[in-house]
């Protein structure tokens, strides 16, 4: 992943271009040492304007050594001052860890204890003939303090004449630890704990506790430092964010049972607009999450609030005071005040909210058209999620990449930080004439080769309004056709927007091809017409199709000049619900598929024309991932190189790996389909054997070359080897020639983030010829860490996926949403029974056991209707479209589905 070296002047300059802004910028700490200001714990403004700073300490390895800065202050005079707390009446503290003010008091969290400063007097709160707890933070709730300490939760209940204190910890109640960063309370009188285990839930007055952590929830740490309960009751923690190269959001929702990543809660479109840095504290506006962010996009810096009533991101772009936050330390809000410190190098800034405004340019940019790119809108992305991959999809030529930030990736999809590939597409090249023309795809950052939609045949060319129209992804699944098919002539239905709006046809009369996204044609009459009961042809149980082409005027990716290419893809997946990891069968719910229909729409004729899928692997924590091949059955893979994947995101000791097989490869000049001919690796630098950044190096990889033209031999690190004949890289004992076992670890090279290549043969490639490509990426994951057990596993399932695929039968068990299978062993202990069915607008329930709660999900897994109760035997429908809908009633002794039609 490349770095902009323009980053870090560009913040300079926007951080002093807000001076006369109406912002106040406070004097940076340059008294101080940068060791004690890297001790920053908290930000806090009183009600007069004054700004207070805290300084908790720093680590050297396992070393804490406290701050000697303390408590700062700033007001009117403009000169930051240290309070010596124990000068006042205070207690003699080492460090202070938090900071609020509050009812009119400020508050300070220490190792003494929770110290409050009302007016100039200074009060204390520990217990009495205790050693004093370490409070890391704390809620103020009427006559109430609950303190977050490093040995529990202690809670001060103030009554008047009365006061007393009551402890929480391992040894005294179901608390699983006693390290609390920090505390929120619910309006049920629960709290909710940020914790080294994850987020707690704890209820004292049952004595139960419940833990959300990485196995269960979206969290890449344990380690959460931050939680809010929001006035309408919605959790939200933050944690730690990532290392070098890894940059997301550390900010999670609580949903159903499990802490979501912020990306799954919104139509997150704004990806480029996050923090690098955790949240030290979570900063609400009324229902408002409030946080300052960075974009890499344009070098900006925003404040960003999200509208959680309408789940929806609406007026939530600012334009903010500052581009390089990367040590942001501390944000406060005080009335329509924030107060942002910037860490030990930086500035600390006051910002009035009133006097920032709307940056309408984003939204401009998302929807309008975008001169910068040759008048190409930007694109609205897709995610292929209907198995266990989450597999985010650009429009534009690459995949798994929604933004320069790296945010979401291909992942798993019950944890969003167990990445399985950064970013990956299509490299294309040929030469006419004697000319190279090229188009490729990596990471954005000098440019992009490819635009959106169909291209014109011949001239090669498009329109706005082409690239705007096309400027999206059509995801359809199984079930809505099903739906569909038994329901578009009736009363009522609503067609589905991607069933309505399907591209099945071109603007032949302006010069492009008439047919382009497959269809069913029920009445034969070469017309889509959904409303007549035609629909959409899709791959799989779940099918993203758009197109793309390389026909913009500056490829600034490869800097290559334009072939005249459009390509029609279909992503796509299965899913059997009722396959386990112990099964067989169990890479069908781990792979996912492209097809690409590759079209020459010039009227150039292209030699030695191939193209190359090219892939940036990142598996778990990609600093130890290593790459291989197996040329006998035409697939590339990439695994861990180390017994234990630690570090952000990595698979612990159950490893996993990956690969990319051709299912179909070009079709020869002799009709028959050819498989894949060559794997190649390259590393990520700059030298003869890395990073391209000429249209010749992306041409030289793709025909099996090094950078400068010499070829890629076999053995060793690819050069001065045995020979240059059909070389894949890696092949271990599989290669073509029977050569010496090659393998990354024998070969000398080191352990790291990887990129390669694999590519079909050359071809021929003549104006309006069509060619295929098909890929299956497959997704292994074991209880293995030894790298001949996982691989082995790997090479099982990719078998299978070709096995099905060469006999188009692949197992699919899931007509029904997920996780709604309609009948498991459950379901046939309780039988379910739902009547009358079809019904109009009441349906009565009878099952063997007490039903508690009731869920209806329309065919798309949309809940539309819960009903909670004691005994639930009938429910209100009249409210739902006419359709088929899945009914999951809650038990005592489990759950139960059946399907039920609303006529």
């Amino acid at each position: 992943m490349k770095t902009s070296i323009l980053f870090l002047l560009f913040s300079l300059l926007f951080i002093n271009g807000f001076s006369q802004n109406g912002l106040i910028q406070y004097p940076l700490l340059s008294q101080f040492s940068i060791p004690d200001r890297r001790g920053h714990s908290g930000i806090a403004a009183d009600d007069s304007g004054r700004v207070w700073m805290s300084f908790n300490g720093f680590k050297t390895g396992s070393k804490f050594t406290p701050s000697s800065i303390g408590l700062l202050t700033i007001g009117s005079d403009s000169t930051w001052k240290k309070i010596r707390i124990d000068s006042l009446g205070g207690p003699s503290t080492n460090y202070l860890t938090s900071l609020q003010f509050f009812n009119r008091s400020l508050w300070i969290g220490s190792d003494k204890g929770l110290i409050r400063k009302k007016g100039n007097s200074w009060k204390v709160f520990n217990q009495n003939g205790q050693q004093p707890d370490t409070v890391n933070n704390f809620k103020l709730a009427g006559n109430r303090i609950y303190l977050a300490t490093q040995n529990g939760i202690k809670v001060f209940n103030d009554l008047g004449i009365v006061s007393y204190w009551v402890n929480y910890d391992t040894l005294n109640s179901n608390l699983p630890t006693n390290q609390i960063r920090a505390i929120d309370l619910a309006a049920d009188g629960s709290v909710w704990l940020a914790t080294n285990l994850g987020v707690v839930h704890f209820d004292p007055k049952q004595d139960k506790s419940e833990v959300f952590n990485k196995d269960n929830s979206d969290f890449f740490s344990n380690e959460i430092l931050s939680i809010k309960v929001l006035p309408n009751g919605e959790i939200w923690a933050g944690t730690e964010v990532g290392s070098s190269g890894y940059y997301a959001t550390g900010l999670f929702f609580y949903e159903e049972g499990r802490f979501k990543h912020l990306t799954n809660r919104f139509d997150f479109k704004v990806i480029d607009f996050v923090p690098r840095t955790g949240f030290s504290d979570i900063v609400n506006f009324g229902n408002k999450i409030v946080f300052p962010a960075y974009s890499e996009n344009n070098g900006k810096g925003y404040l960003i609030w999200f509208e959680l009533e309408v789940k929806k991101i609406t007026h939530s772009i600012l334009q903010a005071p500052f581009s390089n936050y990367q040590n942001f330390s501390g944000l406060c809000r005080q009335g329509e005040d924030f107060y942002f410190s910037m860490g030990a190098t930086l500035p600390t800034f006051k910002l009035k909210l009133s006097n920032l405004v709307q940056d309408s340019s984003y939204f401009y940019e998302l929807l309008a058209l975008d001169t910068s790119t040759d008048y190409h809108s930007k694109e609205i992305p897709s995610v292929l999620d209907i198995n266990n991959l989450h597999a985010p999809l650009m429009v534009r030529g690459d995949l798994f990449f929604l933004s320069k930030t790296g945010v979401t990736n291909l992942s798993v999809r019950s944890n969003a930080q167990k990445r399985i590939s950064y970013t990956a597409g299509l490299w294309m090249g040929g030469i006419s004439d004697g000319n190279l023309h090229l188009a490729a795809c990596t990471y954005r950052q000098s440019g992009i080769d490819y635009g959106q939609g169909p291209l014109k045949i011949g001239s090669a060319s498009t329109t706005p309004e082409t690239r705007l129209k096309f400027g999206r992804m059509w995801k359809v699944e199984e079930r809505e056709i099903l739906d569909f098919k038994l329901n578009f002539n009736k009363s009522g239905y609503v067609i589905p927007e991607a069933i309505l709006t399907w591209p099945a046809h071109g603007d032949s009369a302006s010069g492009y091809e008439k047919n382009l996204a497959p269809f069913e044609d029920v009445n034969g009459n070469g017309l889509y017409e959904p409303k007549a009961g035609d629909y959409p042809k899709i791959k799989g149980q779940q099918n993203v199709f758009w197109i793309f082409n390389d026909s913009i005027k500056i490829h600034g990716e490869s800097e290559g000049v334009p072939l005249g290419i459009e390509v029609q893809c279909n992503a796509y997946a299965y899913v059997c619900n009722q396959i386990n990891d112990a099964d067989a069968d169990k890479a069908i719910n781990n792979s996912l598929f492209l097809h690409y229909r590759i079209i020459n729409r010039s009227n150039r004729t292209y030699t030695n024309f191939t193209t190359g899928f090219f892939s940036d692997n990142a598996l778990g924590d990609f600093n130890n991932d290593r790459v291989g091949s197996n040329p006998k059955e035409s697939y590339s893979f990439w695994y861990n190189g180390d017994t234990i994947d630690a570090g952000l995101g990595g698979f612990g000791k159950q490893l996993p790996a990956c690969a990319i097989a051709m299912l179909k490869g070009f079709k020869g000049d002799d009709g028959v389909v050819k498989p894949a001919q060559k794997m190649v690796s390259y590393n990520n630098d700059f030298s003869q054997y890395g990073n391209p950044s000429r249209p010749e190096h992306f041409y030289n990889y793709l025909q099996g070359r090094w950078k400068d033209g010499s070829p890629i031999t076999y053995g060793g690190l690819g050069y001065n080897g045995i020979d240059s004949q059909h070389v894949w890289m890696y092949p271990g004992s599989d290669d073509l020639l029977s050569r010496p076992i090659w393998t990354e670890e024998n070969s000398g090279a080191i352990k790291g983030n990887k990129r390669h290549l694999l590519m079909p043969e050359n071809i021929t490639f003549e104006p309006n010829e069509v060619q295929e490509l098909e890929f299956a990426l497959v997704y292994t994951p074991t209880q293995h860490n030894q790298k001949d057990l996982v691989l082995q596993q790997l090479h099982s399932d990719v078998l299978k996926i070709k096995n099905w695929y060469k006999q188009n039968n692949f197992p699919s068990c899931s007509n029904v949403p997920l996780g709604l299978n309609q009948k498991t062993d459950v379901d046939n202990q309780l039988n379910l029974i739902v009547y009358p069915n079809p019904a109009n607008e009441m349906i009565h329930l009878r099952c063997s056991k007490v039903i508690k709660q009731i869920r209806i999900y329309n065919l798309q897994g949309a809940l539309v209707l819960t009903a909670n109760g004691r005994d639930l035997q009938q429910l209100q429908i009249a409210g739902l479209n006419t359709g088929v809908y899945i009914i999951k009633a809650e038990t005592e002794f489990g759950s139960v589905h059946q399907k039920f039609i609303k006529d």
